[in-house]
This record gives C-alpha cells, structure tokens and sequence, in this order.
C-alpha cells in the first residue's frame, strides 16, 4: 500500500479552486493549508492521495487554532 502521501484542496462557492497544498516544510507527506474565505457560501477541503491512490487513515483539522509548524530545538528529544 505505501505511505499516506495526501493532499489538501480547497475549493469555493463558485467551483473553483483557492488552494491547494501536496507537501509541507515540516514533513514532505504532511500538507499544510491556510486560506480565508473572500466570499459567503459553502466552501469544500478535498482530502486525497496525491496519486489517488489508496490510504487507510488521514487527519484533518480545520479550524482558527495553532498548528504546530516547526519544532524546536532541532534533534531534540
């Protein structure tokens, strides 16, 4: 099966595409996203392999708290 490798779009009220995130600086599997909405109505967060291909598990948290996006010290415990 491989790894979850997934990626993140997010998509408007009209349809269109606003962003989209395959990988991050953190892990190179681990897509991070952040957008504000511009416009009123339902917005959608697809969630896929970035080669559509099968996973078991993904995570998403959406939401206006802190995510953890670097760690420090490096190579500390």
């Amino acid at each position: 099966r491989g790894l979850p490798d997934p990626h993140l779009t997010l998509t408007g009220p009209d349809g269109k595409v606003l962003a989209a995130a395959d990988d991050s600086a953190l892990y190179p599997q681990d897509p991070v996203l952040s957008a504000v909405a511009e416009r009123d109505g339902p917005h959608f967060v697809t969630v896929r392999h970035s080669t559509y291909g099968a996973a078991d598990v993904y995570r998403l948290h959406v939401g206006t708290f802190a995510r953890p996006t670097a760690v420090f010290p490096p190579g500390g415990p």
